[in-house]
Order: C-alpha cells, then sequence, then structure tokens
C-alpha cells in the first residue's frame, strides 16, 4: 500500500503538464478507484490508475523484464 500511496504522489507531483493518453476502462475498475477516492486518497482517478499500473510493474519487473527481452 505504501508503494501504491508513494507512486499516487510521485505521479501528482510530477505531472508537469503531461495530459497521458486516453484508455478504457472496465467500469468495476473504474468504480474501484472512484470509492478509493471517496473513501479518502486524495488523487483524482487517473493518479490512482497510474499508481496502480506502476505498482504491479515494480512488483513483477522481473517477469516484465523477461517479457521484453522478447522483442
Amino acid at each position: 500500500v505504501e508503494t501504491f500511496l508513494g507512486n499516487c504522489t510521485r505521479a501528482k507531483n510530477t505531472r508537469n503538464g503531461d495530459k497521458g493518453v486516453q484508455i478504457f476502462l472496465d467500469s468495476e475498475v473504474k468504480k474501484t478507484l472512484e470509492k478509493l477516492k471517496l473513501a479518502g486518497l486524495d488523487y483524482p482517478v487517473r493518479y490512482l490508475l497510474n499508481a496502480a499500473v506502476k505498482t504491479f510493474l515494480e512488483a513483477n519487473s522481473e517477469r516484465v523484464r523477461e517479457q521484453l527481452s522478447n522483442l
């Protein structure tokens, strides 16, 4: 959880005007992110999603590197 929250804060603090890209979110994922926000996480949904993906990639970095080595 602390890595996730740290990633949220870094995303919020380093945005630098980057609007990112538009993506499709499953409605259940979006609802969960919105509930987290309503439960007290003071971050926009896009930062919560960015942090979730980044946390996943960091936690699985070895497998990600293996997959990327196939390029």
